[in-house]
């Protein structure tokens, strides 16, 4: 699939082109290309995110029960988000939380390449219904998060995510799902 899309965008053969892959695993073009891609699945969807010269990450998540949420909150999240998140009382309203949360936090990581190598606990996003998706620090540093913008996506029914990029000024768009069949068709 990636391959596929990938090859759309630049106009080369699919079968042609090569990938590198970063200190943490995150894959990029061979060769001279600006193109910077991400990609992430979940349960049955898989989401694509496409960016000119700058980085980008995304991340999906099918909104599920987890029973050790509170936990891995404590573990993994710095303590605000932590904070916020054990202030809701409606269980669904707290998983749905627990996960805009993961996903903007997963967004980020993998968009500056470090995958889940980099501490969570180590930069804020916002997690609470009604409240627009935001990187609030990072290392302290709120200037160094005011460069990045964060997206939330909701790909379909029962599904929640996020795309982070490092710019605060480029137009952001969002394509209606496609099933798998169609993108092969395009071979």
């Amino acid at each position: 699939m990636l391959r596929t899309l990938l090859s759309r965008y630049l106009k080369r053969d699919a079968h042609k082109l090569e990938f590198a892959f970063g200190p943490a695993g995150k894959p990029a073009l061979m060769g001279d290309f600006k193109l910077r891609f991400n990609m992430s699945h979940s349960g049955g969807l898989a989401v694509y995110a496409f960016a000119s010269s700058l980085s980008v990450g995304i991340d999906i998540e099918e909104i599920r029960k987890v029973s050790d949420a509170e936990n891995i909150a404590k573990h993994h999240f710095c303590s605000e988000e932590t904070n916020q998140l054990l202030s809701i009382t409606d269980e669904k309203q707290r998983t749905e939380a627990f996960f805009r949360c993961w996903t903007r936090k997963e967004s980020y990581i993998k968009a500056v390449g470090d995958g889940l190598s980099s501490a969570l606990n180590r930069f804020q996003v916002t997690l609470l219904p009604g409240v627009p998706p935001s990187l609030i620090h990072i290392e302290n540093s709120k200037l160094a998060a005011s460069g990045w913008t964060l997206r939330h996506i909701e790909p379909a029914a029962g599904y929640v995510g996020a795309v982070a990029y490092q710019s605060r000024d480029h137009r952001f768009e969002m394509h209606p799902l496609v099933h798998a069949q169609e993108i092969l068709n395009l071979l």
